[in-house]
């Protein structure tokens, strides 16, 4: 006798344990990713260098741990048990940061070694849980599943944000992250309840994020001339905003004179631009195409950094960070979807996972080289300044895109001669 069909979402209890779980996670990082800046600045008092190398540290082991997490997760049956490990780890060193800071033990480099570890963690955390959600829903409620984690992950971050910023201002922001200690402790309980049915055995796929597969697929987005030029352009642009991540919290705790409760609202503030960037694209390729929502994209992200370098205390520095969160996260949404919408389409099936990885990991590399840079510009020249310089990158990006654009129309009207001709 066959199975029934799998059943709603909303009557699926693994599911719901799974989101429940999930949902909690992201707040709770949210709260951190406001607090742990926020200690770095106010407790340690780190310099713009330090705070490009604490952002640098934070994404590195990103970079070198999801490929080969990836082909663990894949090969393994026990993604569950990984994952609540993770969640349990993850758990125990946020709240070694408030201990150390009571004891007085609390230094730069202890941030540094607990930053690194809990990105790790969460590499191998996130690749462990990609599998699950494919496994505990039907084939057909994948997509309506993947819509509400991306929705909830959006809203996390908003809300998540705004309670790290209060939660600073009330209680310190090293006891804010016994919050995310907490909720790590709470996710990890939600998903040991979590029954994923046991895959068979099989022969793991070969590795095509290899170094030799990430090379061919650089070699062939190059070789398609609208997906290469929106490599070129990611990559100045998450340059950019490196510079400005690093030392965006210093400035704002410092030059700008904003208080905690204030500036994890506006930090979080961006993920709505994000949410609508989502819902909107579609109208904009409808209405304008692949290529003019890039142009759209990129004068936006350029814009959103336009103001940081004249930003002061008061209205025209609250301005300079909504407009620079609002409007870069909507830019960056818009083209981020058009460009990995594009792949499909431009890029042979069996290369698919390459050109993917290729996409997936040069925002990261840029930015994790963007906050080195912007530590060190902050240091030498002072942070308005280095704000400029990143504008600068921004504004490259624009003309790498428009004589990018100049160069396909003169192929196109050379072909069109000659087709003529």
């Amino acid at each position: 006798m066959s199975p029934g069909p799998p059943p709603g979402l909303w009557r699926n209890a693994t599911f719901l344990r799974l989101w429940a779980a999930q949902t909690v996670t992201l707040t709770g990082s949210a709260v951190t990713k406001v607090a742990l800046p926020l200690v770095a600045v106010t407790i340690l008092n780190l310099t713009p260098q330090q705070m490009g190398l604490l952002m640098a540290v934070e994404i590195a082991p990103t970079l070198l741990l999801r490929l080969p997490a990836a082909a663990w997760a894949d090969a393994s049956s026990r993604q569950v048990p990984v994952l609540v490990a993770c969640s349990l780890t993850s758990s125990l060193l946020i709240a070694s940061i408030p201990l150390l800071w009571w004891m007085g033990l609390l230094s730069f480099g202890l941030l540094l070694g607990m930053a690194f570890c809990l990105t790790s963690v969460s590499a191998i955390g996130g690749m462990f849980a990609a599998p699950i959600l494919p496994a505990v829903v039907g084939d057909g409620q994948l997509v309506e599943a993947n819509g509400r984690f991306s929705v909830t992950r959006n809203l996390a971050d908003v809300s998540g944000r705004s309670l790290g910023g209060l939660l600073v201002s009330v209680l310190s922001a090293p006891v804010a992250l016994l919050v995310d200690a907490a909720s790590f402790a709470v996710a990890a309980l939600l998903t040991v309840a979590v029954r994923v049915p046991r895959k068979p055995q099989h022969v793991p796929a070969r590795n095509t994020a290899s170094l030799k597969g990430l090379t061919l697929g650089f070699s062939l987005l190059l070789q398609r001339p609208f997906l290469g030029l929106g490599l070129v352009i990611v990559g100045y642009l998450c340059l950019a905003n490196g510079v400005v991540s690093a030392l965006l919290v210093l400035f704002m705790s410092g030059d700008l004179g904003m208080s905690p409760s204030l500036i994890g609202p506006i930090v979080g503030v961006g993920s709505v631009g994000g949410i609508v960037a989502s819902l909107l694209v579609g109208t904009f390729h409808r209405r304008l195409g692949a290529q003019w929502t890039v142009a759209v994209a990129v004068a936006l992200l350029t814009g959103s950094f336009a103001l940081l370098p004249l930003a002061r205390p008061g209205a025209l520095g609250l301005v300079a960070c909504l407009n620079y969160e609002l409007m870069g996260s909507f830019g960056a949404s818009l083209l981020l979807i058009t460009l990995f919408a594009e792949v499909p389409r431009q890029v042979p099936s069996n290369a698919l996972a390459r050109v993917m990885a290729v996409i997936s990991l040069m925002p990261e590399v840029s930015t994790m080289l963007g906050a080195l840079l912007g530590g060190t510009l902050g240091t030498s020249l002072g942070i308005p300044r280095a704000f400029a310089v990143s504008f600068a990158f921004a504004l490259l990006s624009g003309t790498a895109l428009a004589l990018g654009l100049a160069w396909r129309r003169r192929l196109l009207l050379k072909r069109q001669a000659m087709v003529g001709g």
